[in-house]
């Protein structure tokens, strides 16, 4: 894989899809070229608001509300906000290319204990039977 471009929330911006530039849409800190996409997520398109942005809080709370996409933290989401984050994360992950990472904002920590916390209810069922093991 070539070499991820950095971007800050500023500089994504700017790939928003108008005047013939790419489109672009982070989650999580990963940013994905998202221009095959331009019908949906371009100008006047259902998900315009989305292009150039950060979308990881939008994605949990499953909102197009301004107020998610202006500060994307994911502190204090609920277990069913990190299922739609997980879904719209990986959904973009499947279908564009990933090309950068968004600085400026450290969704590490945050990822990883929600990771964390799936793997932990996974063991949990796993061992009451509810789902199979590994």
């Amino acid at each position: 894989m070539d070499q991820l471009r950095s971007f800050t929330i500023d500089e994504l911006k700017e790939f928003n899809g108008i005047d013939g530039k790419p489109l672009y849409v982070s989650i999580g800190g990963k940013v994905f070229d998202c221009t095959p996409g331009m019908s949906f997520y371009g100008p006047g398109g259902p998900y315009e608001m989305f292009a150039g942005r950060d979308i990881s809080l939008a994605a949990a709370k499953f909102s197009k509300e301004d107020i998610y996409l202006q500060n994307p933290s994911l502190v204090d989401i609920t277990e069913s906000e990190k299922e739609s984050f997980f879904t719209f994360y990986n959904m973009l992950y499947g279908k564009y290319n990933l090309i950068g990472i968004l600085t400026g904002v450290d969704y590490s920590k945050q990822l990883e204990q929600m990771k964390q916390k799936q793997v932990n209810l996974m063991n949990k069922l796993a061992s009451k039977g509810v789902v199979k093991g590994e």
